[in-house]
């Protein structure tokens, strides 16, 4: 079994300048969602969101309904992300 998994390398990762332009771009937008306070994220509980330029530019129930918001936007230029309602566990 060793054998069989020697035979692959891993290469690293890397994109074409202009891949690497469009993700560098978003940074900036990934770390505003990542720092929003709990009263931000509220109204967008069990919501999918779409973020651009530090701004959530459509929000939607379902992932289908969002793509139907975005349909003139190019999905490469946006952050998608889910903000999931928090659950209860009952241990018994």
């Amino acid at each position: 079994m060793s054998t069989a998994v020697s035979r692959y390398r891993v290469r690293p990762w890397e994109l074409p300048p202009d891949q690497e332009r469009v993700f560098s771009r978003s940074d900036e937008t990934l770390d505003w969602l990542c720092s929003l306070s709990p009263d931000e994220i509220r109204p967008y509980l069990g919501q999918w969101i779409a973020a651009r330029n530090c701004r959530v530019i459509a929000s939607a129930a379902s992932f289908a309904a969002l793509l139907e918001h975005l349909a003139d936007v190019d999905l490469q230029t946006v952050i998608v992300h889910r903000f999931e309602k928090p659950g209860r566990v009952v241990y018994r």
